[in-house]
């Protein structure tokens, strides 16, 4: 059996190593499920049938209804690729601040924005799942998809809220440590 250290400066030490790995780990976890949205709204774009049926297949008229449509995916893309740069930003401050380089904390708050957001998206898949649970639609392959959607949205949202909740007991345990590293 391992003997735990008595001192404070230790301690501290040994929870700031762990918080700055969660951090690290966190960061990397709130990217990845960005890039994951990303794919799977371009998926969503490319393989549902209906979406190309009823928008991008020209129409014969003078219906401008196709070059909305792809106007709107453009922009749609281009939001999720925002979205992927916002956190690349996050992902990146984590990791800078996990390994003990710079200490910018902008990110936390960007972070809980980013979690506020997923929260509401969570909300939303919820309320899908309910109204699938009830029978307000029978859409079988919907159902598969609004649950593993409810299932990634919350993972992220852990993970984004773990981010936030490192990040302050970093900043926190590095004042307790340089504080004791004074005393000595």
């Amino acid at each position: 059996m391992k003997k735990q250290p008595k001192d404070k400066l230790s301690i501290y030490k040994r929870k700031l190593r762990k918080h700055e790995n969660i951090l690290i780990v966190s960061g990397i976890a709130v990217f990845a499920f960005a890039v994951w949205d990303l794919v799977k709204m371009v998926l969503y774009l490319t393989l549902d049938n209906s979406f190309f049926e009823d928008f991008i297949i020209p129409n014969t008229g003078e219906d401008y209804s196709s070059a909305v449509a792809v106007v709107s995916v453009i922009l749609t893309i281009l939001l999720y690729v925002a979205v992927i740069v916002f956190r690349l930003f996050i992902f990146q401050s984590a990791y800078m601040m996990g390994r003990r380089g710079k200490n910018k904390t902008v990110f936390i708050i960007l972070a809980m924005l980013a979690g506020i957001v997923t929260l509401v998206s969570l909300s939303a898949s919820i309320t899908s799942l309910i109204s699938l649970i009830f029978g307000a639609t029978d859409e079988l392959a919907k159902g598969r998809d609004q649950f593993a959607t409810f299932i990634m949205d919350t993972t992220s949202m852990m993970a984004t809220f773990d981010l936030v909740i490192s990040g302050i007991s970093v900043k926190v345990l590095r004042k307790k440590v340089a504080r004791e590293e004074e005393k000595q």
